[in-house]
């Protein structure tokens, strides 16, 4: 789940994650990662939480429901800043391309996903055999360009 899927740290005294959006946890004491996917807060008297709405980390509290271990149920906002980091969490799916050497988005791109495996790579008559045939080829004078 993770790796590709951390985005930057919310800093607990001032940053703000987006009700409804998902927020990774990361317990220091434990060193395990917990994607917290019910970002919506209870409402109160005074907070009317909106999907979409951009809310301070600060007003953390053990009522939002995010199962945080802490030495006491008591401690909310800045408090929990000794046994958590929290990040933002970028949307992935195994599959896409990220930070590709190969841009199979260009038009001029020759080599398609669906033939770019190791194997289409060093077969005979494959992507290698190819550009190393070609460069032979070149190299002798054989073929010109």
């Amino acid at each position: 789940m993770l790796g590709k899927n951390l985005g930057d740290p919310i800093d607990i005294a001032t940053g703000h994650f987006i009700v409804g959006n998902p927020v990774v946890a990361y317990e220091k004491f434990s060193e395990k990662y917990t994607l917290i996917t019910d970002t919506i807060i209870p409402t109160t008297d005074s907070i009317v939480p909106v999907i979409g709405m951009p809310f301070p980390l600060s007003g953390i509290n053990y009522n939002w429901g995010w199962n945080l271990v802490t030495a006491s149920n008591s401690q909310s906002g800045v408090q929990i800043e000794p046994y958590y980091i929290f990040y933002e969490y970028k949307e992935y799916r195994p599959g896409d391309a990220v930070d590709n050497i190969i841009d199979f988005n260009n038009e001029l791109t020759t080599i398609k996903r669906t033939n770019s495996g190791y194997s289409d790579w060093t077969k005979f008559g494959g992507i290698m055999d190819r550009i190393l045939s070609r460069s032979f080829y070149t190299g002798l004078e054989m073929i010109n360009e």
